[in-house]
């Protein structure tokens, strides 16, 4: 059938409107694009190129569910039985029939350019002009400009729709309905404070967290396991320097590894995100191979679908444990977005991966109508590990044979998720937190959600070598790499005995190590992380919404990694 013959058969054919496509929620940042203002920067709107991604439906999604819990939860038979990612790309895979579909619907558009399919066959990337996606999406796509930066992104405000033929077989189409609101989890940067000795100054260093969390040069000083990898994301637009890391490296006396960077980095721009990852995800997963995944600063694409293309690329070279230090808030991510996300978590812990995520800077986050708590996304997501942060505290706590100082921070994130009912693991520890008293009014937050975060490290005054110099970081972006380090060493030493990886990490933690071995974190027990002018959530004993479990003990982290179940 010839180009104009199909189009038009297409367009002749029943319609249907995309579950969740009129989700869309405009972000307080962004604004209408005027006529006015069109007409002044002589935008020619109808054709402009966008990029959308199509998300194929997967097969077997509820076989992928079931697996992903028996291969993660200590209690299964099957506990560890990891499968290879060829092996869950093919289980999964759309219908040949549904894909077969989508080309022909988007060969017949006149001007769209396939630009990538992804390896496990689920994402199609195109270009196309905005007339084409109001002709052949019915997608009524307009401007809207980012008050600060100028930016504007088309997007549609009414949802989109496809023809019959396709709509079976497509999850949701990525660039349509969704503002990519991501944002760093770097809350401050200051002038280095001045020490003559950094590995005994009161800062943060690799040194002090090395002894705050029971690490030994014995542990640190392994031989890394051959197959056994940790990788940080860089999205925005994130570099590192070889330099600054080397720098960093000789004035800790820690290895001089340089990491794979898969993706673009620019060293010449080195950013303090990318910076403070890859040096403190390689300071506590000393000589792990580490592996950076670059995404291209692409202001109108998600990075995290491009995340997960890029690891679908890299098969079983792709890394054990990631840390992620970026997040958006959940409200602005239509629900259609989450669960195509999701089910490549739920992939990836079934394959024995390992995925943790900042929980955000912004504490409980208070709405602008003051009326309620605003969770992060996808910190929140039940798929993965939530990773606050605390502070330096004058309070010592004194528990099981151990002594801290630490408290919740007041711009930690954590609270509970608005798009995510509890999972069956956070049960018990959430029903005991909630009977805490000083809890803040239940108008504030959903009772029934996941809470989040899940576990906790210090994450004040790191010192992070950027462009030559030292500079002094907070952030829940300097807790994640940290215990994305410790949680490779933990499978570097499983590895080596003939063990597979730990996987996803909240059935084990939830189950065989918090409620079995309460000494394996330091429970941090004092501070809240409430965000004038709306309250937060108290840090409590036991699990709490500020800091999860506490922070690591990493020996006896290590020895019950080791026990064999």
């Amino acid at each position: 059938m010839h180009a104009l013959d199909m189009a038009q058969s297409f367009l002749s054919s029943p319609y249907v409107q995309m579950k969740y496509s009129h989700q869309l929620r405009v972000p307080p940042s962004f604004q209408p694009l005027s006529e006015s203002h069109v007409l002044k920067t002589r935008i020619a709107l109808e054709n402009q190129r966008v990029r959308l991604t199509f998300a194929l439906k997967h097969r077997n999604t509820e076989w992928l569910t079931k697996t992903f819990e028996r291969v993660s939860n200590p209690d299964s038979e099957d506990y560890g039985n990891f499968l290879s990612m060829a092996q869950v790309a093919k289980i999964t895979a759309p219908e040949d029939s549904h894909s077969k579909a989508l080309f022909q619907f988007l060969n017949s558009i006149p001007d769209v350019h396939i630009t990538h399919l992804s390896k496990h066959l689920n994402f199609v990337t195109v270009r196309m002009s905005v007339k084409s996606v109001d002709t052949f999406l019915k997608a009524k796509m307009k401007p809207f400009v980012h008050k600060d930066n100028g930016q504007v992104l088309f997007r549609s405000i009414e949802g989109f729709a496809l023809p019959l033929q396709v709509a079976p077989g497509i999850h949701t189409v990525f660039g349509i309905h969704h503002f990519p609101q991501y944002r760093r989890m770097v809350k401050h940067r200051r002038p280095l404070l001045q020490a003559k000795d950094l590995s005994e100054s009161p800062i943060t260093t690799p040194q002090s967290i090395w002894k705050r969390y029971n690490m030994t040069r014995d542990d640190l000083n392994a031989i890394p396991f051959p197959k056994n990898r940790q990788a940080i994301a860089s999205f925005l637009g994130e570099y590192y320097s070889p330099k600054d890391l080397e720098m960093f490296q000789q004035a800790f006396n820690l290895s001089r590894i340089q990491p794979i960077v898969n993706g673009p980095n620019d060293a010449s721009k080195p950013g303090i995100e990318a910076s403070l990852d890859i040096q403190y995800i390689m300071a506590t997963g000393h000589n792990m191979n580490t592996t950076i995944n670059s995404i291209p600063d692409e202001e109108t694409a998600d990075p995290f679908l491009d995340w997960i293309a890029l690891l679908q690329s890299q098969g079983e070279e792709c890394a054990q444990v990631h840390s992620i230090s970026y997040g958006a808030v959940e409200k602005y991510i239509p629900e259609d977005v989450q669960m195509t996300l999701d089910y490549e978590f739920q992939k990836l812990a079934v394959t024995g991966r390992t995925v943790l995520i900042a929980s955000g800077d912004d504490g409980a986050r208070c709405s602008e109508d003051q009326n309620s708590f605003e969770p992060e996304w996808p910190t929140s997501s039940p798929y993965v590990t939530s990773v606050g942060a605390t502070k330096p505290s004058n309070r010592m706590v004194y528990w099981r044979n151990y002594s801290l100082q630490e408290e919740a921070t007041e711009w930690s994130g954590g609270g509970f998720s608005n798009a995510y009912s509890r999972p069956s693991y956070q049960n018990d520890a959430v029903t005991s937190y909630l009977s805490q008293p000083h809890l803040p009014s239940p108008k504030y937050f959903n009772r029934n959600g996941r809470a989040y975060p899940d576990i906790s490290a210090f994450g004040v005054n790191y010192q992070v070598m950027h462009q030559g110099k030292f500079e002094s970081v907070d952030g829940t972006s300097a807790s994640t790499p940290v215990v994305a380090g410790m949680i490779a060493l933990l499978n570097d030493a499983r590895m080596r005995q003939g063990m597979k990886p730990l996987g996803f990490l909240n059935y084990w933690l939830y189950k065989k190590v918090a409620l079995q071995q309460l000494n394996a974190f330091y429970d941090v027990v004092f501070g809240n992380n409430a965000m004038a002018p709306c309250p937060g959530f108290p840090a409590t004993k036991g699990f709490d919404v500020v800091t999860g479990w506490g922070t690591p003990n990493f020996e006896v982290l290590k020895k019950i990694a080791l026990e064999q179940l």
